[in-house]
């Protein structure tokens, strides 16, 4: 209930199932663009450093098999950071972008060429290493920026 009387029905299972924001579903489709890039990366990395199938996380310097790391995004080029960009520099309108989903898979990009731009666009941006999941997933919040009601702008 709130203050002014008025009543909402919140609850774990509604937050999860939200409807996802034009950016989250942007986000979804320019990562699921870059799946190849960064399993070449991730390959190349163990090819050449591996020893025993296994090969030292770039952060704690721990040695780690294949499933047990992921492909990390160097700050201050996080991916969140890198999309928004993306979506800043080809000024974007993400209610007009369009989605494939693939046997119940993620969100892809319709447009070709857009989905080769963002490749590119990451490829030039994206600063990589391979790092624990643990580490990875820990501080995957850190990397969003969203506007909060605190926040102030400049008016005219």
């Amino acid at each position: 209930m709130r203050t002014d009387g008025s009543t909402e029905f919140f609850s774990y299972t509604k937050r999860i199932n939200a409807p996802k924001t034009d950016f989250t579903k942007l986000r979804e489709a320019c990562r699921q663009a870059i799946q190849e890039d960064l399993r070449n990366v991730k390959l190349a990395y163990f090819d050449r450093f591996s020893k025993k199938g296994q090969v030292k996380c770039q952060e704690s310097g721990d040695l780690a098999k294949y499933e047990e790391l992921n492909v990390d995004h160097r700050q201050p080029n996080t991916f969140s950071v890198i999309v928004d960009r993306f979506v800043e520099l080809n000024k974007l309108d993400l209610k007009k972008i369009n989605y494939l989903q693939i046997d119940g898979g993620p969100n892809e990009l319709a447009d070709e060429n857009l989905k080769e731009e963002f490749r590119q666009y990451h490829r030039d941006k994206a600063n990589l290493r391979i790092v624990k999941k643990s580490l990875n997933l820990d501080r995957s919040f850190q990397a969003r920026v969203n506007r909060q009601k605190k926040d102030l702008t400049i008016t005219e």
